[in-house]
């Protein structure tokens, strides 16, 4: 059986991204140093190409003066501000369903303790009143006549067509 790399999954990303027109390069190739550097960090601790954010940012944001961008001194304060006006929460209707798909754990933790929980008291004092507890259901009266109805259905309705 052969086993699922890293890399493999790696290379099927770079080839997909590629053949979706964005450039694929090599790592070393923009490292910090090389003719065609676009890291600054020689560490690869850089977590974006700021090059080409920039780009990206003035391509996306026509509206932006340029000098919003170019700043030296305040390029990371106007960088966030520029990325928080692109990509902020505004336009989310609320927190994402995707929060809750691993918490399988967590969710059955929960039920367990709930399940482990006693009843709630019937009755509360609240404020001067008695409030009655909610979720429960009360026994119907013993006055109540019961009677059991059973229908028979012949032998061909019994069974399913499939026999």
């Amino acid at each position: 059986m052969s086993r699922l790399l890293e890399s493999t999954i790696e290379e099927a990303a770079l080839a997909w991204l590629g053949s979706l027109g964005y450039i694929v390069l090599h790592g070393p190739d923009i490292a910090a140093g090389e003719p065609a550097a676009e890291r600054a960090d020689p560490n690869y601790r850089d977590v974006m190409l700021e090059g080409r954010l920039r780009q990206a940012l003035a391509r996306l944001n026509t509206d932006l003066p340029p000098q919003v961008l170019e700043g030296k001194r305040s390029s990371n304060r106007t960088l966030n501000l520029a990325i928080a006006r692109r990509y902020s929460a505004r336009s989310e209707k609320g927190p994402s369903p995707q929060m809750g798909l691993f918490d399988e754990a967590e969710a059955e933790a929960e039920r367990e303790a709930l399940a482990a929980e006693e009843v709630p008291e019937v009755e509360s004092v609240v404020a001067g009143h008695i409030r009655k507890a909610r979720g429960y259901r009360k026994p119907l009266p013993a006055a109540l006549p019961r009677v059991d109805i059973i229908h028979e259905l012949p032998e061909e309705a019994r069974l399913t067509p499939d026999g």
